[in-house]
């Protein structure tokens, strides 16, 4: 991780930036004027803000609220703006530079973790960012759950361009991260968002089906990363591996076949699995509470990971057994004595139900209840999925939701599962975990 000295500006998330300084070196002649952003979308501009304005309607818009400059690749049409209007050759192009150089290049003064592959990618980014925060001053996190703090997630970002990419990095830097894991997806690659990032470690998690490793290529060769991490039990990983940049250090890892980093599972419950790990800096046997067989690969990712950034491996080994679930996903809450153990999911489509179903199939023992938060469309196809796979399914809504849970906590075992699914919105989104404990130890 390199490390530069910037002004107290680059400290705060709104910044003053003169316009010869951010176009310095692609125009010749600019006017001694600042702007207090960056911004290329008009709904999304603050007065002062400079808009990368890519029609005429746009930049016209943008001055009747407040731009402090409109920047474009080609000549716009406007009359008198009373603002500077400046040209900028392969505008396209430059903005991630732009971008960078706007918010004093953020990037430098982390740790940064790259992460593609929609199989475990959330995950991995989720284990790799809490083990940080929990061995430094604070870690940040860009992707599916939201950005900013660990501790303090903002919304995600549902289109993150290489300007939001880097204004939100600043952001991370202003409130003290050392280090960040950065979820990837191909169409940043595509539009070039990650042309200024120093990426220290590039992670592949696995397609499962989906995106082409083709287009994550780019990823472990242009952008030319310290280290790699390829999940080298599917044929994209080796397709990556094989076609990795010349002096990168790449570390496979999988469960099937040869790899420097192997974890296999040797034993599930409803509470938890435990599993074996080898790696090139030793290995051994611990418990995660952590439950299905997908998170196996993850915590593999994020293992090989840390260890290449530098942590101990006794080290990694302990956040690998204190490892706490992505929020809202198989989040185990287990019962005292002879109670059951209670997971939470927000699941809300028929895929993402049965998936959760039958990862807590393989660590049942006793009885699989699931009581159901459903509503919309899916309703139905939710309800049958349930049906096939739980041994009793209970439909609630809000207002039944803890008098049924109540019920089935008092009736079921210490081997069985009750799944909570659904509802991963309102209040039971933030207070679902408390609202199930609590009933847990009335239950005992």
């Amino acid at each position: 991780m390199s490390t530069r000295a910037y002004p107290d500006t680059a400290r705060t998330h709104r910044r003053i930036v003169s316009l010869p300084f951010l176009l310095e070196g692609w125009v010749d002649s600019v006017p001694s004027v600042s702007v207090n952003g960056l911004c290329s979308e008009v709904r999304l501009l603050q007065p002062g803000d400079a808009l990368i304005a890519h029609n005429a309607e746009d930049a016209a818009k943008a001055l009747a609220l407040g731009a402090g400059a409109v920047l474009h690749d080609a000549a716009l049409p406007l009359a008198n703006p009373g603002v500077p209007t400046i040209a900028v050759a392969n505008l396209a192009k430059r903005l991630p530079a732009m971008a960078a150089r706007f918010h004093h290049h953020p990037a430098d003064q982390l740790q940064l973790a790259a992460l593609a592959g929609p199989a475990g990618r959330t995950e991995a980014a989720w284990y790799i960012a809490q083990s940080w925060q929990r061995g430094q001053a604070s870690a940040g996190l860009i992707g599916s759950l939201g950005s900013g703090s660990v501790v303090s997630l903002n919304a995600p970002s549902r289109r993150l361009d290489a300007l939001g990419l880097h204004r939100t990095l600043a952001a991370c830097v202003a409130d003290g991260a050392q280090a960040v894991a950065l979820e990837v997806t191909p169409r940043m690659l595509a539009g070039d968002c990650l042309t200024e990032l120093p990426i220290d470690v590039a992670v592949y998690t696995g397609a499962g089906g989906g995106d082409d490793a083709v287009g994550l290529q780019p990823l472990f060769d242009r952008h030319a990363p310290r280290f790699a991490v390829i999940n080298h039990d599917e044929a994209e990983g080796k397709l990556l591996v094989s076609r990795a940049r010349d002096g990168i250090q790449v570390l496979t890892y999988g469960s099937n076949g040869a790899t420097e980093l192997q974890g296999s599972i040797l034993s599930q419950d409803s509470t938890g699995m435990n599993i074996r790990i080898a790696s090139p800096w030793g290995g051994g046997e611990l418990r995660t509470g952590l439950l299905g067989n997908r998170c196996l690969s993850s915590l593999m990712a994020a293992a090989g990971a840390l260890a290449l950034m530098g942590m101990p491996w006794n080290r990694v080994m302990h956040q690998l057994e204190i490892m706490s679930p992505v929020p809202g996903q198989m989040s185990c809450i287990a019962g005292e004595g002879a109670r059951p153990a209670a997971v939470i999911d927000h699941a809300r489509t028929p895929h993402a139900l049965e998936q959760v179903l039958r990862e807590l199939r393989s660590h049942l023992h006793g009885r699989l209840f699931c009581i159901l938060h459903s509503g919309g469309g899916h309703r139905r196809a939710l309800a049958d999925v349930a049906s096939s796979l739980a041994d009793e399914v209970h439909e609630v809504s809000g207002s039944t939701r803890s008098a049924v849970l109540r019920g089935v906590l008092r009736r079921a075992g210490r081997h069985d599962i009750v799944l909570i699914a659904g509802g991963g919105k309102g209040d039971w989104a933030q207070q679902g975990e408390a609202e199930v404990r609590h009933l847990l130890e009335e239950a005992a």
